[in-house]
């Protein structure tokens, strides 16, 4: 019957024998779909936090907000997490839209300007 002269070994608590417990209690694996997931939602949040204090706009704020929201529910809610990450990333992008306007109308004001000594 095989097993030696004691027989078969007793399927433990955690499946049967043969697999190494992990090395790291309370680890699993991780479906790479949400660790894919997670990476984006950080990529956005550390983006917005860096829009925030490069283009001096508001909606940097909001975006990073979306963002870590979005990473809390990565693992709960992974559809939710993609909808939120959506919105991060278009407030990111709305940010930059509002920050080139700002840009092109400052050097318009500047090329409409008589005087342009006093800049």
């Amino acid at each position: 019957m095989g097993g030696g002269p004691y027989g078969a070994p007793p399927a433990g608590p955690y499946g049967p024998p043969g697999y190494p417990p992990s090395p790291y209690p309370g680890f699993s694996p991780v479906d790479p779909e949400i660790a894919s997931l997670r990476n984006k939602t950080i990529t956005a949040l550390v983006i917005n936090c860096v829009s925030v204090f490069t283009c001096c706009f508001a909606l940097g704020i909001p975006g990073a907000i979306v963002a870590g929201i979005a990473m809390s529910k990565v693992n709960t809610e992974p559809f939710r997490a993609r909808q939120l990450l959506r919105w991060a990333w278009g407030l990111l992008i709305a940010n930059v839209v509002v920050a080139i306007l700002v840009v092109v109308a400052y050097i318009a004001l500047i090329a409409s300007s008589e005087d342009w000594s006093n800049y």
